[in-house]
């Protein structure tokens, strides 16, 4: 499936961390936030936490007090090209379900 070659090339933490940036593209989040909301560890998130700074796939947007809020970079042409092929994923696993549905009436 399109997951298990992404799984393969990018690997599962990036993915799990990407799904849910999707999720909440444009708000911004803690660290803390982040590894609650995902169920990843502290340690599987600091190894994927630098690539994404790195990459510009999260950028900081303020500090509150000892808080540090991130937010995905829309602007960046990878998040761009995330954000597109996940859009057509989402169209077509919906597609394919139209289909099952249809067998199935």
């Amino acid at each position: 499936t399109m997951q298990q070659i992404l799984f393969s090339k990018i690997g599962k933490a990036h993915m799990v961390a990407l799904q849910y940036l999707v999720k909440i593209k444009g708000l911004d989040f803690t660290i803390s936030d982040f590894a609650r909301n995902t169920k990843m560890t502290r340690a599987a998130l600091y190894k994927i936490w630098k690539d994404f700074l790195d990459n510009e796939i999260i950028i900081k947007t303020r500090e509150i007090g000892l808080a540090k809020l991130y937010k995905l970079n829309e602007k960046n042409e990878v998040t761009k090209a995330f954000l597109n092929l996940y859009k057509k994923l989402l169209i077509k696993m919906v597609e394919n379900k139209e289909k099952e549905m249809e067998v199935l009436a």
